[in-house]
């Protein structure tokens, strides 16, 4: 199990109350008969909030992500990639993403290429993150990244990117799917509006999409201070539409969803943070049964 930069400790967000820290590049793996973890080698630059892939030959495509400090007003996010070859050790430099980006929606496609989705592109110095709709292919063979079409609209940070049975990839908050095939963007039906998108998706055994982590929506008469909201939204693939599902008995954002094999959700951890001010983590685990 290969592990690389740094997340809770290494990259902060600013919001998150935590000092800001250089971006590391060291990189380490997990024994798994002796439980231990030794060192392995550095990559190429620092970097966090970056994607990575397992490719089909065995390697990790690194690519994206921040490498100066992480704040509001002074991140810098860069284009590089690098292939960590788990055989020697190292890493080597891959072609680079046309344009920077860091927390991107990234997964491996049928065909063996990577689809990189959105995020956000910042040049430091003071300016604001400019959040992207571009989508861009990497390929193994040729061990470069191409432009594709963008998404449509508006879109902050994409969702986790579920494939769905037919090969197709779906952006849960951007309510669309991108073919392979023809290189196309398809909107799905319409979201529920009681919440704003989920931020978390997975798919199910079944075919469908479980989503999760909904902002709530504010009224005229209330504001609820974009807190996260414990309702689950599914998506059904033969029907190509959006329901509310059971909800969730926690409201969170930031969470992990993991299909098990017996066909249920493992929701883990999280945050709630009703005020956009403090966050407070969560250490309760809930399953959700399709």
């Amino acid at each position: 199990m290969l592990h690389f930069g740094a997340d809770a400790l290494g990259c902060n967000r600013a919001h998150s109350h935590i000092p800001q820290v250089i971006a590391p590049r060291f990189s380490f793996l997990r024994k798994e008969l002796t439980r231990e973890w030794t060192l392995t080698g550095n990559m190429t630059q620092p970097r966090c909030y970056h994607s990575a892939i397992l490719l089909s030959n065995g390697e990790v495509l690194v690519s994206g992500g921040v490498n100066s400090l992480y704040s509001t007003t002074d991140t810098n996010t860069i284009t590089a990639s690098e292939i960590y070859n788990p055989t020697t050790g190292t890493w080597t430099a891959a072609g680079s993403l046309n344009l920077s980006r860091a927390e991107s929606a990234t997964i491996l496609l049928a065909n063996g290429e990577v689809l990189t989705v959105g995020g956000y592109n910042n040049t430091g110095d003071d300016n604001p993150n400019t959040y992207l709709t571009s989508a861009e292919l990497f390929s193994s063979t040729t061990g470069k990244w191409s432009l594709t079409t963008s998404l449509t609209g508006n879109l902050g940070l994409p969702a986790t990117p579920p494939m769905l049975t037919n090969g197709d990839v779906l952006i849960a908050n951007a309510a669309q799917f991108y073919d392979p095939t023809t290189a196309t963007w398809t909107a799905t039906a319409a979201l529920p509006t009681i919440t704003w998108a989920p931020t978390r998706a997975s798919l199910l055994a079944n075919g469908n999409v479980l989503g999760t982590g909904n902002e709530c929506k504010s009224s005229k008469t209330y504001n609820c201070g974009g807190a996260p909201t414990a309702i689950a939204f599914l998506y059904s693939f033969s029907a190509n539409s959006w329901a509310e599902t059971g909800a969730m008995n926690y409201p969170r954002f930031s969470h992990t969803m993991t299909l098990l094999p017996s066909g249920k959700v493992l929701v883990t951890g999280g945050y709630y943070d009703p005020e956009r001010a403090d966050l407070t983590p969560i250490a309760a685990t809930e399953l959700y049964t399709p």
